[in-house]
């Protein structure tokens, strides 16, 4: 999303919390950011939400197998935002909150 950008950009302060003026587009820019993180076969079925859950051990997580500043730190970070925006409750944010959970 564009505030994971500005807020990269901006040196990453944890109390940095970028505005998010609409709620739908962010939810909207986060999954599609958030399945470019993913391995193919959770993409398989399109752009369905939430993205496909079999344990398949033979795969590899390459892109999420960092740690710092550029790992799963940022995604954290991007969920805590939007539970800011929505006030902590919506259903599209806890089907993101499980969905990284499962990850």
């Amino acid at each position: 999303p564009d505030q994971v950008t500005y807020w990269i950009s901006r040196g990453r302060h944890l109390h940095s919390i970028p505005d998010i003026a609409n709620v739908a587009a962010y939810r909207d820019q986060w999954r599609g950011w958030y399945r470019s993180l993913m391995p193919a076969w959770r993409k398989a079925d399109g752009n369905v939400w939430p993205l496909l859950r079999e344990s398949r051990p033979e795969e590899t997580w390459p892109i999420l197998m960092k740690s710092g500043p550029n790992g799963i730190l940022v995604i954290f970070m991007a969920l805590y935002w939007w539970s800011e925006a929505v006030g902590g409750e919506s259903d599209d944010l806890e089907s993101a909150f499980d969905d990284v959970a499962w990850v």
